[in-house]
């Protein structure tokens, strides 16, 4: 045993018993292995590895209060010296070199691999390759999946009148599955649309037009909110910024809110069918009750136009 290392282990040890702490009560404090204290107060630091022995010193050298610096500067010259030694001994003869040995082992079995690879590659195959060409699938004609009459088994003038009716509307219905092309989601209609909007229908007449303002502007982007309350079965059109939003028949008691960005269009059969409001602020409209009506809706004002020859309920509800 070098001197550092005798020293460093009499100070450990010297230090522990005048402080009046056992092996344990050290471990309990830095949860160091005691086997691996008693090494350290043996001075046995070659039975560990000298980074885990410099670490060990550092932290029971602060455990007992000690310099730590003076401590580990004594481990680093015991550490050292026998190095130092080990470099001065002459070095043995040298033998075969393994390295050598294990390079040229494996450069003969690349060569080997190399080999039988293109071995390999040169053989003919034993079978002819399979035929992985395969010709195009016939496409369906869209009509073949169009039932015909000719394909059912039970004949029509075997069967009651009413069951060759219904066969014959189950055949036109199949058909037209087959053959029509299912509307895309874009192409259904808006939910809350209660009928559907005629196709053409004649152009009601513009009776006379005024202004009407409305009380509290409504602030640039906000939200515009247009609700009704139908109080008899009321014939209307509503667009949200050109965008169609309802177009049927508002049932009597019936309360629908809808909203836009900048301007409502609605077109009301009868005046008085529908109470309407704007932002939760009734709609004062001065205009016959009997009339139709065409409201454009914008923010600071209301356009307000009375409508004659509207056309009948049933041509809107329908």
């Amino acid at each position: 045993m070098s001197d550092q290392k005798q020293e460093i282990a009499e100070l450990l040890k010297t230090q522990r018993e005048n402080l009046g702490l056992s092996i344990g009560d050290i471990y309990e404090h830095t949860r160091i292995n005691p086997d691996f204290i008693k090494v350290l107060e043996a001075g046995q630091f070659d039975l560990l590895p000298v980074a885990y022995a410099r670490l060990f010193l550092k932290t029971y050298a602060q455990a007992l209060n000690l310099n730590v610096r003076d401590i580990l500067i004594l481990f680093d010259r015991s550490v050292v010296l026998p190095r130092e030694r080990a470099t001065a001994l002459p070095s043995p003869e040298r033998g075969i070199n393994r390295s050598a040995i294990f390079i040229s082992l494996l450069a003969f079995a690349v060569i080997a691999v190399v080999i039988i690879i293109l071995n390999s590659r040169g053989e003919t195959p034993l079978t002819a390759p399979l035929d992985t060409t395969t010709s195009p699938l016939p496409i369906p004609d869209s009509t073949e999946s169009v039932i015909s009459t000719e394909q059912i088994s039970i004949s029509e003038e075997e069967m009651p009148p009413d069951s060759a009716k219904s066969v014959q509307e189950m055949q036109l219905r199949d058909s037209t599955q087959s053959v029509m092309p299912s509307l895309s989601e874009n192409q259904m209609m808006p939910s809350d649309i209660v009928a559907e909007t005629p196709a053409s229908q004649p152009a009601p007449v513009v009776l006379s037009t005024y202004n009407l303002p409305i009380h509290g502007v409504i602030a640039e982007g906000e939200i515009m909110i247009l609700s009704g309350v139908a109080r008899e079965n009321a014939h209307l059109s509503i667009t949200a910024d050109d965008r169609g939003v309802f177009a049927g028949v508002l049932p009597v008691g019936r309360q629908q809110r809808w909203l836009a960005h900048d301007r409502f269009q609605v077109e009301i059969q009868r005046a008085s069918s529908i109470s309407l409001s704007l932002q939760d602020q009734p709609l004062e409209v001065a205009s016959r009750t009997d009339r139709g009506l065409r409201l454009t809706i914008f923010r600071t004002l209301i356009k307000v136009e009375e409508l004659g020859d509207t056309p009948s309920g049933s041509q809107i509800g329908r």
